[in-house]
């Protein structure tokens, strides 16, 4: 009879520091693989100081439920370099010789907000000269005589 020696592998300290080192990489790679989704896909706003913002909560919801009181209707479109508007009123007849200010913001931050007066070119179009990195914005028209309306603008996203 012969004798069975069974080969043993031994544990030893480089296959514990190997196992130890792998656990804490793929715990660190998964919390920076969320990181990144979540900054890239946050979709909040940002305000100065949120006190304030909270004292003028009631108004500007007010002022939000009021625009469709007034009728407007907004149609934005952006290309590479400009900013198209048509306002409507609640007749959907175009409304003409407005003087309108659109500001353009990030969700997320305050960099890259841009403000374009736009100038009617044909009848009830209004166009401003704006360039803008592809992602989502906040865009709000302004009018001198006070009104104002926001909505969220898709600009270069797959989808839009």
């Amino acid at each position: 009879m012969t004798d069975f020696i069974p080969s043993h592998r031994l544990f030893t300290g480089r296959k514990a520091a190997l196992i130890i080192v792998a656990f804490f990489g793929v715990i660190i790679a998964v919390n920076g693989l969320m990181l990144t989704l979540a900054v890239s896909s946050f979709g909040g706003l940002v305000v100065g100081n949120s006190y304030v913002a909270s004292q003028n909560f009631n108004a500007d919801i007010a002022a939000a439920r009021a625009q469709p009181i007034r009728g407007w209707t907004l149609d934005l479109r952006t290309d590479a370099q400009t900013v198209s508007l048509v306002v409507r009123d609640a007749d959907g007849s175009v409304l003409r010789n407005l003087d309108i200010v659109l500001t353009l913001a990030r969700p997320t931050h305050e960099r890259d907000t841009v403000t374009v007066p736009m100038r009617e070119g044909l009848p009830g179009r209004y166009q401003g000269a704006v360039e803008l990195a592809p992602g989502r914005w906040i865009a709000t028209v302004a009018t001198t005589d006070g009104q104002t309306r926001s909505l969220s603008l898709d600009h270069g996203s797959p989808d839009s």
